[in-house]
C-alpha cells in the first residue's frame, strides 16, 4: 500500500494514474457527489470519458487539520505520486481540492526536477479552489475576534472574546475527532480557525511563504469559484455596529469582497478569487449568483465546498486529463520516418549474431563479423494497418539485407512488426515450407508485404531438393495474424 490509502498492486502499467486529493474538511467520498445536473461524479467521468486513464483517491483526513508538512498529508503524497508514476510507467495527474493543492504543491517540491526542468513525476495538477495566497473566510473569522475584542475593551469585560474562543476550540477538538474517526468534520471551516491550519491559511503567512515553488514543468490549472450576489447580503458594516469599532471591523471580508456589476463578489466564500487563481490570474472563474440571501450561497456549485459538482469546472477537469493523456501517449506509427532510423537485425538469421543497422535516407549498414565485412541494409516498403486490434496502427517495415561483397542474388528480408513509440512487436522471416534444399538454400521472402484486416501477407521463395540456386521451386504465399502475444503463421 501507499500513502494515503492507494493500493500500489492495483496499478495497471500503461495507463496515466490519475489522484484525487480532497480538501481540510472533507475526505475521499467527496468524490463520489454527483455533477450537477447529472448522475455521474467528476471522478465517474474521468474514467468513463478519457481512455488509458486509472483513477485513485488520496486520503489524509487523519491530518486534514494540521499544515501541509504533517508526514500523512505532503510528504506522504510526494511518495504516493512518485510510486504511482513508477508502477504505470506514466506521469500522473492530480484533481486536488482546497487544501489538497498546497498539500500537492509541497509534494511536488519533495523531488528534483530533471535537467530540462520537468518533473519525473506529475504531468499535470488541476486545483479547484485552492487558497494559493491564503484563506480570506479565516481573515475573516480572525476579523470576528478581534472585534469581539473591541467590545469587550468597551463593556470593561472579556466575555465575548471567551465565548468566542471557546468555540473555536471546541470546534478544532471536535472536527479532528471526526476526521480521525472517518466521519464527516461537523464544524467545517470552523473547526481550522483556532488551530495551526488556521494559523497557517491567513493570507500571505509565513507556512504559505515557506511553501516550494510551483514546478516549471507541471501543468496547473487552477480552478476558481466566484459567488456573485446583491450588495445588501454582505453589508460590510452593519448599521448597529458601535462608530468607536471603526468602519467595517466586525463583518469585514478582506479582499474577499469585489464589486461587480449589480451586487459583490465573495470567491467561492471561503477562498477569494485571487487566492484560488493566484498561479494564472488568466484563468476564467466559474460565476454563480446567489439572488435571495445569503443561505443561497451554500446550495450553489460554485461554493468552496461543491466546486468538484460543478459541470462548467468538470469539463475544464476532463480537457486537461485528456491533454495530459495525449502528451503521454506513444508516438503514432504514421508520424515514423522510417527510412532514417537504426534497426535491430539478423539478415534472417545469416549473421553471427544481432548487430544494430542505421539506415538514412532508406539505406545503410551495419558492422560486420566474423563471417562477413559488413552488411547492406535497405528499406524496400512500409505497410500500415491495425494489426493487433487495439485501435491503433502498427507498421510493418520490409528491410532487405546482403553481406557486402557477396553475389547480387545473395540477400534476405526481414520484416519488423513496430507498434505505437514505436515499439518493436516482431521480426518475420520466411517461414518454413517444402524442402529441404539439397544445397541449403533456406527460403527468402520476396517482393513486398501486403497488410489487410490485420493480416501480414507476404511471398516466400523455397528451394525444394536438387534445385538450382539460381531460381526457387516454388513461391507460396504466407501470413501472419497477431494472436494477443505474438505474430502466428495462420497460412
Amino acid at each position: 500500500m501507499l500513502g494515503g490509502g492507494v493500493q500500489s498492486a492495483a496499478v495497471e502499467p500503461g495507463l496515466v494514474p490519475v489522484l484525487f486529493v480532497h480538501g481540510m474538511n472533507s475526505d475521499p467520498t467527496m468524490w463520489d457527489e454527483p455533477i450537477t445536473g447529472t448522475d455521474r461524479s467528476l471522478e465517474q467521468t474521468v474514467v468513463e470519458d478519457v481512455e488509458g486513464v486509472q483513477t485513485f483517491r488520496f486520503d489524509y483526513r487523519a491530518v486534514a487539520l494540521e499544515w501541509v508538512d504533517a508526514e500523512g498529508s505532503g510528504p506522504a503524497l510526494a511518495g504516493t505520486l512518485a510510486c504511482l508514476a513508477r508502477a504505470a510507467d506514466r506521469k500522473a495527474v492530480v484533481v486536488a481540492h482546497s487544501l489538497g493543492g498546497l498539500a500537492t504543491q509541497f509534494a511536488l517540491g519533495r523531488t528534483p526536477v530533471a535537467a530540462d526542468g520537468t518533473h519525473p513525476h506529475v504531468a499535470a495538477a488541476i486545483t479547484l479552489g485552492t487558497p494559493f495566497t491564503g484563506s480570506q473566510l479565516l481573515a475573516y473569522f480572525q476579523d470576528i475576534r478581534e472585534a469581539g475584542a473591541e467590545l469587550d475593551a468597551v463593556d470593561g469585560n472579556d466575555a465575548q472574546t471567551q465565548a468566542f474562543d471557546a468555540a473555536l476550540t471546541t470546534c478544532a477538538e471536535l472536527g479532528l475527532a471526526d476526521l480521525r474517526a472517518g466521519r464527516r468534520n461537523r464544524c467545517d471551516v470552523i473547526a481550522v480557525a483556532d488551530g495551526p491550519l488556521g494559523t497557517a491559511l491567513q493570507p500571505s503567512s509565513d507556512e504559505i511563504g515557506r511553501l516550494p515553488s510551483w514546478p516549471d514543468g507541471v501543468a496547473l490549472l487552477p480552478l476558481a469559484g466566484e459567488i456573485e450576489t446583491g450588495a445588501a447580503l454582505f453589508d460590510p458594516r452593519p448599521p448597529d455596529l458601535p462608530d468607536l469599532i471603526g468602519p467595517g471591523a466586525l463583518f469585514r471580508l478582506p479582499t474577499l469582497i469585489r464589486t461587480v456589476e449589480g451586487g459583490v463578489g465573495v470567491g467561492d466564500l471561503a477562498v477569494g478569487l485571487d487566492s484560488a487563481r493566484a498561479p494564472d490570474p488568466a484563468v476564467s472563474p466559474l460565476r454563480c449568483r446567489a439572488l435571495d440571501a445569503p443561505d443561497d450561497a451554500f446550495l450553489l456549485d460554485c461554493f468552496h465546498r461543491n466546486l468538484q459538482r460543478n459541470p462548467v469546472l468538470a469539463g475544464s477537469v476532463l480537457r486537461t486529463v485528456q491533454a495530459a493523456v495525449q502528451s503521454q501517449l506513444p508516438d503514432p506509427v504514421e508520424t515514423v520516418d522510417w527510412t532514417d532510423r537504426s534497426y535491430p537485425m539478423t539478415c534472417s538469421g545469416v549473421s553471427d549474431g544481432p548487430f544494430t543497422a542505421v539506415v538514412a535516407g532508406g539505406s545503410g549498414t551495419g558492422p560486420g563479423d566474423g563471417t562477413h565485412d559488413e552488411y547492406i541494409v535497405e528499406v524496400l516498403a512500409v505497410a500500415v494497418d491495425d494489426l493487433t486490434g487495439d485501435g491503433r496502427s502498427e507498421a510493418v517495415v520490409s528491410l532487405l539485407c546482403a553481406p557486402r561483397n557477396v553475389s547480387p542474388n545473395y540477400f534476405t528480408v526481414e520484416l519488423h512488426v513496430h507498434g505505437p513509440g514505436p515499439e518493436l512487436l516482431a521480426t518475420l522471416v520466411a517461414p518454413p515450407g517444402p524442402g529441404p534444399s539439397e544445397f541449403g538454400i533456406e527460403p527468402r521472402l520476396t517482393g513486398l508485404p501486403s497488410v489487410e484486416d490485420g493480416v501480414i501477407t507476404h511471398d516466400v521463395d523455397y528451394w525444394v531438393g536438387a534445385d538450382p540456386r539460381a531460381g526457387s521451386s516454388v513461391t507460396l504465399a504466407r501470413s501472419w495474424r497477431w494472436n494477443g502475444t505474438t505474430f502466428e503463421v495462420v497460412s
